[in-house]
């Protein structure tokens, strides 16, 4: 193409034609770089609307997850530090569950499909009202994630939890050594 040029403007010198060359080659580049761009600002735009629509469900996900008898015996000893370690744990065991083929499938589907109902808008009672709105979709979220638990094997619970504390113990001891 550029060769072609050239040729067609034989009066033009070598600068003249490595000059149009890079000229065409940074509108390409400018080109593409205003496509990434526009489709980097949509992607953006429908994320950030679906985020949007899930931030309330996230507490009501930490409190299912907080329903548990022992952790609210542990709250009522040791008061909101219980929430700064055992949240990030929690966290970190039910994503490392839900992405485990051990895992039966039912509790997977059954957490998803919570999850799903939480999002769509028009559901048993309207999601509208603040509080009554979210009531339903909280009550089967906490139902679907203990189900979810209950699908899971308990020793291997019990091995991410383990190394969910591990992982803890090692994260405080290199925060300990480190130099301030």
């Amino acid at each position: 193409m550029f060769a072609q040029d050239a040729e067609e403007e034989e009066g033009h010198s070598l600068e003249q034609t490595i000059g149009i060359a890079t000229r065409e080659t940074l509108r390409g580049i400018k080109r593409f770089v205003r496509q990434i761009y526009w489709s980097l600002t949509r992607v953006a735009a429908r994320w950030q609307r679906w985020l949007r629509r899930l931030a309330p469900f996230v507490p009501i996900v930490a409190v299912a997850a907080l329903a548990d008898r022992g952790l609210l015996l542990a709250w009522r000893d040791q008061g909101l530090r219980v929430l700064t370690t055992y949240v990030p744990l929690m966290l970190y065991v039910y994503l490392r569950l839900l992405f485990t083929p051990r895992v039966r499938m039912a509790g997977k589907i059954a957490l998803a499909l919570a999850l799903a109902y939480a999002l769509i808008r028009h559901d048993l009672i309207t999601d509208r009202l603040p509080i009554p709105g979210y009531l339903d979709d909280a009550v089967l979220i906490v139902a679907a994630t203990r189900f979810f638990l209950y699908t899971c094997p308990e020793e291997l619970v019990s091995s991410f939890a383990q190394q969910a504390i591990s992982w803890r113990r090692r994260m405080r001891t290199l925060q300990r050594a480190r130099p301030r």
